[in-house]
């Protein structure tokens, strides 16, 4: 279609056969973007047209449930891409970096140096601050639009949990969150006297990874757009190392005491998923118990399926406030379909951006995650 968005995909890893790939090849993202080709050098042949069922094989099964069969053309890298694209790159070429962050910002540069002004990033993008300081200005010298693929930032779940925070301690919502017949039971206002968010998962052989650059990237997106810790002032703290762990306190003025932040890569919860991912925050409201439970552990496999909730469980006697709301959501789907509308508006100038986690908006994280990263390996010499 002559406005439907031509993306790139580059690294058939874990996520972009196992995660994003099933969804461009079953086309979900169509009318607006469609997956024309992959850069990777691992796999198939350089050159080639290969079938979506050899990229995504897992998806072989859901062709005939209505889902189209689809070819892409395979490179090698970002100068193979341009000749075989035989075009200047255009306003409807996009490149989906799916990288380890050790290698995004060379990869970045590269499709910088083809032309492309349309890129989607991976979190927590790089955890060098000089390359990520580059990387910033080569977006700013060439007005590219960038969007971080932090999914949490686009979540339901963390949505609704900022607009009862937000309710809690007196700040105004928006007029759709006030419509909401559970944040309309809330009319008392309590301060918030501490909060801590478990974020743990066994993810097998750690040796390639460590939980600041893995686990904690999800993490630290959900206290920053929950807005209980503010990613460009506030300092983190490391009181706990290990190989496979790291535990992180923040203290700001909005909260009594410190807000705790685990993250564990080997850790098998008891969970029906072997994962935790739960945001406990405590009011002063008499109540040594948690007040609001965020349980972002959401499985949508079909054999596993589990949404993610909110429960709330505040004040006490005739001012107790006490429901659990389900939300089922797919947060990839409801980030990339943001993504690419904002993609198909004209380019601007701004660095920011309403509607989608830019590079720059997103640099605040991954500046975090870069402190957090050399104080995690200095603890674990």
């Amino acid at each position: 279609m002559e406005n439907t968005l031509q993306v790139t995909l580059v690294g058939a890893g874990r996520y972009g056969q196992g995660l994003i790939g099933p969804k461009y090849s079953q086309g979900k993202f169509n009318p607006d973007a469609q997956l024309c080709s992959i850069v990777d050098t691992r796999s198939f042949n350089n050159n080639t047209r290969i079938k979506n069922t050899e990229f995504c094989p897992d998806i072989a099964e859901d062709l005939n449930k209505g889902y189209c069969l689809l070819h892409f053309f395979k490179y090698n890298n970002a100068k193979d891409w341009r000749k075989g694209l035989a075009r200047i790159p255009n306003e409807n070429d996009v490149v989906e970096i799916a990288l380890k962050p050790e290698i995004v910002p060379k990869v970045f540069k590269e499709f910088v140096q083809t032309g492309v002004t349309k890129f989607i990033l991976p979190k927590p993008v790089t955890t060098n601050l000089e390359e990520l300081n580059q990387m910033e200005q080569l977006t700013e010298q060439y007005k590219l639009q960038t969007a971080v693929t932090s999914n949490w930032h686009y979540s339901d779940i963390t949505k609704f949990t900022k607009a009862i925070i937000d309710k809690i301690i007196g700040k105004s919502i928006d007029e759709q969150d006030n419509c909401c017949e559970e944040l309309k039971q809330i009319n008392k206002t309590y301060s918030i006297e501490s909060a801590e968010l478990n974020y743990v998962k066994n993810r097998g052989d750690i040796s390639d990874t460590t939980p600041a650059k893995c686990e904690l990237s999800y993490a630290l997106q959900i206290l920053s757009s929950v807005g209980l810790v503010d990613m460009a002032n506030d300092v983190p703290v490391v009181t706990q190392a290990t190989p496979s762990s790291v535990t992180v306190q923040y203290n700001n003025d909005n909260v009594e005491k410190p807000i705790k932040v685990h993250t564990d890569i080997k850790l098998r919860a008891n969970t029906q998923t072997g994962r935790e991912r739960l945001l406990k925050i405590y009011l002063n409201d008499g109540d040594p118990e948690p007040d609001i439970i965020a349980d972002y552990d959401v499985c949508l496999d079909k054999k596993n399926e589990k949404f993610g909730s909110v429960k709330v469980d505040i004040g006490q006697g005739k001012d107790r406030v006490a429901w659990e709301k389900t939300i089922k959501e797919d947060n990839l789907e409801i980030m990339y379909k943001k993504i690419f509308k904002t993609f198909k508006q004209p380019r601007t100038n701004s660095k920011t951006s309403n509607t989608v986690l830019t590079l720059h908006d997103y640099s605040f994280v991954a500046k975090q995650i870069s402190n957090i990263q050399n104080e995690w390996e200095m603890l674990n010499v």
